[in-house]
């Protein structure tokens, strides 16, 4: 059973806590040319100058910062395996979210196919997304390789940044 980094509890208002958790998006061969760092790394800074009202970073940032330079400008772009094998175009921010908010995971058999969503908003525990950047979660998912495929983890910071937007509900901001 995965237990959620303290980092993850999400206030809901009249809710109370909640752990918000880690799964699910076939990212496919997703190599990034950004300089990553690795998962121990918390040298990496997170934007929030857009930031919503609860904290939560916009798709804007995310994307801007993370997914188009880490994702869309490497791998997953038309004619790179991203697309090929995984079926996941993030060459711009619209196409990005159109392939992630809840839409299944796809790829070849033995990859993400048929392994759940790729973001399923406000819950990061069933977004595939976040378990492939995550290596914390990576070994759960068995669903092709944890990305950015090739390199370094994503920083801690980024990987929670994408986290909490899923878990602020993954808006198209």
């Amino acid at each position: 059973m995965h237990f959620p980094r303290p980092s993850l509890l999400v206030l809901v208002a009249g809710i109370g806590w909640t752990a918000a958790g880690l799964a699910s998006a076939s990212l496919g061969a997703c190599s990034g040319s950004s300089g990553n760092s690795t998962a121990g790394d918390t040298s990496g800074s997170s934007s929030t100058s857009g930031s919503t009202s609860s904290g939560a970073p916009t798709f804007t940032e995310v994307y801007t910062s993370i997914l188009g330079p880490t994702c869309g400008d490497a791998c997953h772009q038309p004619g790179a395996a991203g697309v090929e094998i995984g079926f996941l175009d993030m060459s711009s921010k619209s196409t990005a979210y159109q392939n992630l908010y809840n839409v299944a995971a796809m790829g070849t058999p033995d990859g993400c196919l048929g392994k759940g969503t790729r973001v399923v908003p406000g819950n990061v525990d069933e977004s595939v997304l976040a378990e492939k950047i995550d290596p914390a979660l990576f070994p759960s998912l068995n669903c092709g390789a944890i990305m950015p495929q090739g390199e370094s983890n994503l920083p801690e910071s980024q990987i929670e940044e994408v986290e909490s937007w899923i878990a602020a509900g993954a808006l198209n901001n």
